[in-house]
């Protein structure tokens, strides 16, 4: 976790971003902030290790997560490890911007999953039947709570974002100028939209 706070803090410096207080919370909080034309725009940040290619997210991914994480922009930045670094690490220079039309792939997936479930694993759509046949056999505020325990609770254990929908969905930040790459591309993104 010290790491990852390291990386995420380099990201913010290398950005120049506003990043958000760490607190703990039931609601979603962003990494942190870009200001472009005195509006405030909410950044996740993210970073993976280049040999591995996969960006770890969080845990308990549920719908609620997901929909949260379509309202922000993500940054993505590769890594590799270093021992000639205090940090331990060293950025290689592939960042990559994203939104929820760049990471509609992934974020489709995920809502699937939880959906439809798995091998191993019963979806919502499945609880909503059992829900269902519960009805009349069981107290209806038993039925509710388990309702948000399974909704609230029953996510996805990190899913990971791999690399290739990085390269083949985001754009790629100009790592010559990280900060005003990341503020074009989101003005561009922004006026595109819709």
């Amino acid at each position: 976790m010290v790491q990852d706070d390291t990386r995420e803090e380099e990201q913010v410096r290398i950005f120049g971003l506003k990043a958000w207080p760490k607190k703990r919370s039931n609601t979603y909080i962003p990494d942190a902030t870009i200001q472009i034309n005195n509006e405030d725009y909410e950044i996740e940040l993210k970073t993976y290790n280049v040999e591995r290619g996969l960006v770890s997210t969080a845990r308990n991914v549920t719908l609620n997560k997901i929909d949260s994480w379509k309202k922000v922009y993500w940054v993505f930045s590769e890594y590799e490890k270093s021992t000639k670094t205090s940090g331990g690490f060293r950025f290689t220079g592939n960042h990559y911007l994203g939104d929820k039309n760049m990471l509609k792939p992934w974020f489709d997936r995920q809502r699937e999953k939880l959906l439809e479930g798995t091998k191993t694993y019963g979806g919502l759509r499945h609880w909503r039947q059992a829900k269902k046949l519960l009805e009349g056999a069981m107290e209806q505020a038993d039925i509710d709570r388990l309702d948000n325990t399974i909704c609230k609770k029953g996510g996805l254990n990190d899913p990971s974002i791999p690399r290739s929908i990085l390269t083949e969905h985001c754009v790629k930040l100009d790592s010559r100028d990280l900060q005003g790459s990341l503020i074009r591309n989101i003005e561009h993104v922004r006026k595109n939209k819709n």
